[in-house]
């Protein structure tokens, strides 16, 4: 905490910063501890579209999305990919899978198609209930250059998988994530509960 309150006195308007001191805490899970960093930095004033994109997450991090939505308002106007793709985000959580992928569609449509708004797609297409339609999406996602958006897309193809009812297919899925990102605890968990499946 001192070190992190002497970063915060070098550079006190750094939305990024208290967005990282915030995600430190919550990897060891002390969100509340970190939180108040969040209200702190709810007291900058933005001036940019990517100023909104920052109190949008800090928003969408609180658990505040009405408020998160506003604040994304104007960086979504101007087809601020970040933004429009929190935004998919915030109406996923709040259960309206149509929004989310009208929005996740028109991410492609701006700025071409990446492995997060295929990730969305994908995770619109879950929550739907139409696992199949997910997997496709996934594949495509896969086939993307790069590895950026990847683990996200093989976290999913494991859930889509559990979603049709193909535990030897996801745990086999779950196996290979694991040891390709052994430090994820989600996927640790995951597998724990797919040998319970047999």
């Amino acid at each position: 905490k001192v070190n992190f309150d002497y970063a915060v006195s070098l550079r006190p308007k750094d939305y990024e910063l208290y967005l990282n001191i915030y995600a430190s805490y919550q990897e060891n899970k002390l969100s509340a501890a970190g939180g108040g960093y969040l209200q702190t930095a709810l007291g900058i004033t933005p001036s940019a579209p990517e100023d909104y994109y920052r109190i949008g997450q800090i928003y969408y991090y609180l658990g505040q999305y009405d408020e998160a939505k506003e604040a994304l308002i104007e960086p979504v106007k101007e087809n601020y990919i970040p933004a429009m793709s929190l935004m998919g985000q915030i109406y996923l959580a709040q259960g309206d899978e149509d929004n989310a992928k009208a929005t996740y569609t028109q991410i492609q449509e701006t700025g071409g198609e990446s492995a997060d708004s295929y990730n969305g797609l994908a995770l619109c297409a879950i929550q739907a209930g139409d696992p199949d339609t997910a997997l496709t999406y996934i594949s495509k996602g896969l086939e993307m250059e790069g590895s950026e958006g990847k683990q996200e897309l093989y976290f999913n193809e494991i859930v889509a998988y559990e979603k049709k009812l193909d535990f030897l297919t996801a745990k086999d899925k779950c196996q290979t994530y694991v040891d390709n990102y052994p430090a994820d605890e989600a996927g640790q968990k995951e597998l724990l509960f797919l040998n319970t499946r047999g």
